[in-house]
């Protein structure tokens, strides 16, 4: 059967119709996806946002505590002491407490404490102090059994150490020592130290209105061995030290 003209039209014009329509819905399924993406990020976007406000609402501030926690409590020790010991038994020392400066949160605590009977020789004292970093300071306390000091000054490894109430001495010759009890004598401030052993002798002199002194031993006896000559007491170290090699 023959089709005419005018059906042919109308056919034409419903798959046109059918095309746009579908063409239409396929746009607004398009346009919908995509305002629902957009949606969806943006939503996504603001709870991220959210969480992030929370998050730095909720958490300390790391640099603040960082720079907190850097802080080390400020404590300041007494100076060192030194006390002489004329029996050569130990000495309770007293000192005062520690100075305590910033960033600190309670008293200092020192090992060994003060009022401690301090041995002779050198003790190192080391105080603490609470605070979020601990605070820690060290001095130290000599114990010396000699109250009279000669050095060389030519020579500072011969060394004269002496205890004018007991009369015990140390005698530094280079690498050699000399040790024992001597006499004592005093006439003003002049301390005499008079020593004859078997093997060595000693003599020592120091005068203490001058700050001047002079010493001497001899092994064998006889035989002088080591002299020394001190023409200010006061800038003596006054430790025995063997001489370098």
């Amino acid at each position: 059967m023959a089709i005419t003209r005018d059906q042919m039209k109308r056919v034409g014009g419903r798959f046109f119709d059918v095309a746009l329509g579908v063409f239409l819905i396929g746009a607004l399924v398009v346009i919908w996806h995509s305002s629902r993406t957009k949606a969806d990020t943006t939503n996504g976007e603001k709870v991220a946002k959210t969480n992030k406000v929370k998050s730095k609402r909720s958490r300390p501030n790391i640099e603040a505590l960082t720079a907190i926690q850097g802080t080390e409590c400020v404590i300041t020790c007494p100076p060192d002491q030194t006390v002489f010991s004329p029996t050569g038994s130990c000495v309770a020392v007293n000192f005062p407490a520690p100075t305590l400066g910033a960033f600190c949160t309670g008293p200092a605590v020192c090992t060994p404490a003060s009022g401690f009977c301090f041995p002779v020789g050198t003790t190192t004292v080391t105080c603490t102090a609470p605070g979020l970093v601990v605070g820690v300071c060290t001095f130290n306390i000599t114990i010396n059994q000699f109250n009279v000091c000669l050095q060389d000054d030519s020579n500072p490894n011969i060394v004269f150490l002496g205890n004018s109430f007991t009369g015990a001495y140390v005698f530094c010759c280079g690498a050699t020592t000399f040790t024992g009890t001597a006499q004592v004598s005093r006439r003003g401030q002049v301390v005499a130290f008079t020593h004859y052993a078997p093997d060595h002798r000693v003599q020592a002199i120091d005068d203490e209105s001058v700050f001047k002194g002079t010493a001497a031993v001899q092994s064998p006896p006889g035989s002088i061995r080591c002299t020394i000559g001190d023409r200010d007491t006061r800038n003596n170290t006054c430790v025995c030290a063997a001489p370098p090699d």
